[in-house]
């Protein structure tokens, strides 16, 4: 009864609070400054498992009855009227403009993320849970910015959050924006400035031109105390202050919508994994990677921060810090409506005291994450640039205008450079007729210097390191030292700027599968991906992934490295596989109508035991998407007759029938050679264009059971839409190899399983010659597209047939299956099926996936 009780009294009270709102809204005879209003309260009817999942966030706050101004655009700076809305965002957004010129910016709170998803399935769950997202995000976190921004010296808008009553101003913009719940804000409350784009413009072009990296820092600074981790390049816009000596351009943030986010579910927690999300790190609690909260203004801070000494920095983060004192901390929070819950309000407090004590070490952190590689870009302009190492180790970095004579210089960018926090410095030069003087004795700083248009005139005196130049052949270089390496071309792209990437990835995943022969799989696979200079799409990758087969208690270890441009402009591969131990491989004979017995024999009858090791090492040399790839190949085999005592493949080879040997241990060496032709659209769901596979080994023996073989395989797909929007898609695989010279049994082609024969067992036909074909269609049921888990699901289904050639053997035969399955795409990065594989010898369900990563 209480609780009927209680349950009636808070729909009362909703009630109230909506009739209370919509007199005002209305604009009814007795206007009113503000009324109450339920932001959204739908956030709030979910279930205990739904938070779990996808998080608690600011549900409550969302769902409580809040009082808020009124917005009459006729009654602001001698009224506001639209001129046009704004569009590809997930807010309802409209640009207005006051009497004087000046524009404004009007979004709803609410977001509508509709936008991320393609028009079929807009109306389907999916839009309910990107919708129920955006409750991570605090509705009111951007009312606190002004106080704070403007105790520590950071301009900014002063937004006003309301419910918009109708007005003539709107125009035809009335139904999307009257009666809802609002932000206003100045577009430039600074006056005239630049976007992100035209600013990096103007400080390339010339030298004039500078960015005020103090009052950045403190920008920085003050996203990582409220948690607004989005701070991407167009989060900002840039007003110029005339300054004796040029322009400067000062930042002015923009567009706080993430201040406060939180992200207290599984799936925003899984989403924040280094490889994916790690920047999207929530207000619940401590900030647990500084380098990557700050990644979305990688290139800008790179840049703006390259003349920063450790000492400014500190300096700068300690005079935030001492501005900021408990007491600006409530008073911004009272800038939320009332009534905030307290209980929200409390930890928000908590949690940005916790903050600001935390920033001179965060920030520290960072400072040393992003000094230790130093982009310095110059402008088009003529530049003096001088670097000469000093007593205690350190590089001394000065850059001047270029004029007429020391009168006539200005110093552009002083600082010395700590070996121990730098490892390396890149000077761009870009355009202009720039002078450069460079001296050490013994440098511990990697150097690079990177010409540009124009003529260089460098002069070194340099020993340690050796220093790299980028240029033209043109440039005038007079070298004291043998310190000195040259990339001279007149190429553009030898001396082009390109933003320094400082951020290497690593992702750890389940590595997991199924199908008949192995049954369940299990291990775990890590990437760890490493950036570099001018290495695309990275300098180094490694990839190591363990693998353990539940059926055949089988362990399998695969090691993959790649190293870009290392070996001059070729790349450097290390490819090692561990079959052991308890490696198995289906073995029924040689033949193309070799007997799987099924009704007198266990599968188990069919399974060999050996261990087997290959060590590759290659160079690749890439075009475009192509490649060829060849070098050095070893192969160590173990054969433990004691494993596999009783097996078929013992009775097979005492009965002489396979013109084979089986080598008890053997080592073999030989060389690789691999080529690739791709010219797909895309890796992962390819629609269309067409992928050349080709490989030969050749390998020789040692020892008395020395061998040669000769192993050859090549496939050509090709992918073709079948309908405009590439939703339905058809594919063909044609492929085929041989073996020659004297062959382990393993070394055989092979056709079955998912690699070339749905239907068939793993391995289930060898021979000395193979050949098959695979089509199949691929249907898209359905795709979504938002930021915490991107990706595409459907249908697919494909007609497998091959058959494999034995020396003396007559088959005319033709092997065939048939399978169909679902598959799931997400993010692109991968691509897993489940697929029901069928042939005349049974029925093989197999879930695998494939990936690009």
């Amino acid at each position: 009864m209480l609780k009927l009780i209680a349950m009636i009294r808070q729909h009362i009270f909703f009630t109230l609070a909506f009739l209370l709102a919509t007199p005002t809204l209305k604009g009814q005879n007795q206007k009113l400054d503000s009324v109450i209003i339920i932001p959204v309260a739908k956030y709030d009817s979910v279930s205990r498992l739904h938070r779990q999942v996808f998080g608690e966030n600011y549900r409550k706050d969302y769902a409580r009855p809040v009082k808020v101004p009124v917005i009459r655009l006729s009654e602001i700076a001698g009224g506001l009227t639209a001129i046009q809305a704004g569009g590809g965002n997930q807010s309802k957004t409209l640009r207005l403009i006051d009497a004087a010129g000046k524009e404004w910016t009007l979004r709803s709170v609410k977001k509508f993320p509709a936008v991320l998803l393609p028009l079929p399935l807009r109306e389907t769950f999916l839009l309910d849970i990107l919708e129920d997202n955006m409750s991570a995000q605090y509705p009111f976190g951007a009312l606190v910015v002004p106080v704070l921004a403007k105790v520590v010296g950071i301009p900014h808008t002063n937004p006003l959050i309301g419910v918009v009553e109708g007005d003539i101003g709107l125009g035809i913009f009335a139904k999307d924006f009257v009666n809802t719940l609002c932000l206003l804000e100045e577009r430039e409350p600074m006056g005239k400035s630049d976007n992100t784009a035209k600013m990096l413009d103007q400080v390339a072009n010339s030298n004039r031109y500078r960015i005020d990296w103090q009052t950045y820092l403190k920008a920085k600074a003050l996203d990582v105390l409220l948690g607004d981790w989005d701070r991407h390049e167009d989060q900002w816009r840039w007003a110029m202050e005339e300054k004796t000596d040029g322009i400067q351009y000062i930042p002015v943030p923009r567009d706080r919508d993430q201040v406060f986010y939180r992200s207290d579910g599984i799936v925003q927690r899984l989403a924040q994994s280094s490889w994916l999300l790690p920047m999207m790190q929530g207000y619940e609690r401590d900030i647990r990677n500084i380098n990557w909260f700050l990644w979305e203004g990688r290139n800008l801070n790179s840049q703006i921060f390259s003349g920063v000494s450790q000492l400014e920095w500190k300096n700068t983060i300690k005079e935030f810090c001492a501005v900021v004192t408990d007491s600006l901390l409530s008073q911004a929070l009272l800038k939320l409506p009332d009534p905030t819950d307290p209980v929200i309000k409390a930890k928000i407090l908590t949690q940005m005291r916790k903050r600001r004590d935390a920033l001179p070490d965060l920030m520290d952190q960072y400072y040393f994450f992003l000094n230790k590689t130093v982009d310095v870009p110059l402008s088009d302009q003529d530049e003096l640039v001088s670097l000469v190492e000093k007593g205690n180790g350190y590089m001394q970095l000065d850059i001047s205008r270029a004029g007429a004579g020391k009168a006539g210089s200005k110093l552009i960018l002083q600082r010395e450079l700590d070996p121990a926090i730098t490892k390396e410095l890149r000077i761009f030069l870009r355009a202009g007729n720039d002078s450069v003087f460079m001296e050490s004795l013994n440098s511990k700083i990697k150097v690079r210097l990177v010409g540009g248009e124009d003529i260089k005139d460098v002069k070194l005196k340099w020993k340690g390191k050796p220093l790299i130049y980028y240029g033209k052949p043109q440039d005038r270089i007079d070298s004291f030292h043998n310190k000195l390496r040259t990339k001279l071309s007149t190429d553009t792209a030898n001396f082009t700027y390109y933003a320094t990437n400082l951020y290497s990835r690593k992702l750890t995943l389940a590595n997991v599968g199924f199908n008949v022969d192995d049954g369940a799989m299990v291990g775990i696979s890590h990437r760890f991906t490493v950036q570099g200079f001018r290495k695309q799409p990275f300098a180094s990758i490694h990839s190591l992934s363990a693998l353990y087969a539940w059926n055949t208690s089988a362990f399998s270890l695969h090691y993959l490295g790649e190293w870009m441009n290392s070996v001059g402009n070729h790349d450097l591969l290390i490819d090692l596989d561990v079959n052991a131990p308890n490696n198995t491989r289906n073995y029924f004979g040689s033949g193309n109508e070799s007997v799987f017995d099924r009704e007198s024999s266990p599968l188990s009858f069919y399974r060999a035991r050996f261990n087997l090791y290959t060590f590759k090492a290659l160079i690749r040399n890439r075009w475009g998407a192509n490649n060829i790839t060849f070098g050095p190949l070893f192969q160590n085999f173990h054969y433990s007759g004691s494993k596999n005592i009783g097996k078929f493949i013992e009775r097979y080879l005492a009965g002489d029938n396979s013109g084979i040997q089986i080598s008890q241990n053997s080592f073999q060496a030989g060389a690789a050679l691999q080529l690739m032709i791709d010219n797909r659209d895309k890796v992962v769901l390819t629609q269309s264009g067409t992928l050349l596979k080709s490989s030969l080994e050749l390998l020789t023996g040692f020892g008395q059971n020395a061998r040669r073989v000769g192993v050859v395989n090549s496939e050509f797909t090709f992918f073709f839409k079948l309908n405009e929007k590439g939703s339905m898609v058809f594919s063909n695989r044609l492929g085929g190899g041989f073996s020659a010279g004297k062959p382990e049994f393993f070394q055989l082609p092979y056709l079955g399983g998912t690699d070339n024969l749905t239907g068939y067992r793993k391995f289930r036909f060898a021979g000395d010659y193979s050949a098959f074909n695979n089509a199949e269609i691929r249907i898209r049921i359905g795709s979504f597209l938002n930021y915490i888990l991107p990706g595409e699901f459907g249908f697919n289904a494909m007609h497998d047939f091959g058959r494999v050639w034995k020396r003396g053997e007559h088959s005319e035969r033709v092997h065939h299956g048939f399978g169909a399955g679902l598959y799931f795409a997400p993010a692109s990065y991968a691509r897993i099926n489940l697929t029901a594989g069928y042939s005349k010898e049974g029925f093989y369900p197999t879930l695998t996936l494939k990936s690009q990563l």
